[in-house]
């Protein structure tokens, strides 16, 4: 039963959490839902020295499997960041 419990708390936190949108910033502009997670790791890889902003100990850790794309779970809006950010600016 308590296992029941458990698994239940676990679903329910997985499915309210929403995806942290791909912040729209110069150094994001050609990423779009193809960018690939080599891509990213370019400046986010938590286990090189120096990167520009690397992942927080607390990022899940799904980021560690190839196949798995950062854009798999980080919204990136339809037409990438430099559409969006050339929107913005014409508001």
């Amino acid at each position: 039963m308590a296992g029941g419990v458990i698994a239940t708390l676990i679903v329910l936190s997985l499915v309210s959490r929403k995806p942290k949108p791909v912040l729209a910033i110069p150094e994001h502009a050609t990423v779009t839902i193809e960018t690939t997670r080599v891509d990213c790791l370019v400046c986010h890889d938590p286990t090189v020295e120096g990167t520009v902003a690397p992942l927080k100990p607390v990022h899940p850790h799904v980021w560690k499997k190839e196949q798995v794309a950062c854009t798999t779970c980080h919204v990136v809006p339809e037409g990438g960041l430099a559409q969006a950010a050339g929107k913005n600016r014409e508001r």
